[in-house]
């Protein structure tokens, strides 16, 4: 995380090592993201989008969510837009909007790496 948040990256670790307390399990995302970034995103950085938080502010950004269309990716997503909607008092037609716009996102991404690759052709 020190790459990621320089001198705010013990305050980054405090709040994951709270975080897993209270949800009595580990609440890392992948290798290198937590869900500990989301509420520190929500609460200090004013992330007001899934796409904001995903695409800007985590390595997801530049490696893409595991396996497209994947239950795991399914259940993260769900996970995010849930605590996202909690903070930010969304309703569920914008939960729904937030889970599409993502998604497209997922396949914006995942096009570009298959037409660079010679996949896509």
């Amino acid at each position: 995380w020190a790459a990621r948040y320089g001198t705010r990256a013990g305050a980054v670790r405090q709040r994951a090592a709270r975080l897993d307390q209270e949800l009595g399990r580990d609440a890392s995302l992948d290798a290198t993201t937590h869900l500990a970034e989301l509420d520190l995103g929500l609460q200090d950085e004013a992330v007001l989008s899934l796409n904001d938080f995903l695409f800007r502010r985590t390595d997801f950004g530049l490696t893409g969510l595991p396996v497209l269309e994947s239950a795991e990716q399914a259940r993260l997503i769900q996970t995010l837009v849930e605590r996202c909607a909690a903070f930010l008092n969304w309703s569920n037609a914008r939960i729904e909007q937030e889970i599409h716009a993502v998604r497209s996102e997922l396949c914006n991404r995942s096009a570009w790496r298959d037409e660079a690759s010679g996949q896509g052709t």
